[in-house]
């Protein structure tokens, strides 16, 4: 069974590496978190990632919030249509 193993030292920037040599000789390190959190901007990408996530979920709350509020107050024609039309789709995809 094949198994990776991260080179440390010199080589601890190059890609993962096959290596069938481990046989339970492994010994944790905390080596690449470390320097996955001093020498990469980790960080800053989760807060992008989650900045990003956020205004979606605000952004969608907002329009879905305008949209129930439309059909449930105003008559309009194509109201029922449309109405169906989107209940068959979600369920749809949700299957």
């Amino acid at each position: 069974m094949k198994s990776i193993q991260f080179k440390g030292g010199d080589n601890a920037r190059t890609p993962m590496q096959w290596d069938e040599s481990l046989n339970g000789d492994f010994q944790f390190s905390l080596e690449h978190f470390t320097y996955l959190f001093t020498e990469t901007k980790y960080l800053k990408w989760v807060v992008n990632t989650l900045f990003i996530a956020f205004a979606n979920v605000f952004i969608t709350i907002l329009f879905v919030s305008f949209t129930g509020f439309v059909y449930s107050r105003y008559r309009f024609k194509g109201r029922k249509p449309s109405l169906m039309a989107i209940m068959l789709i979600q369920s749809y995809l949700a299957s």
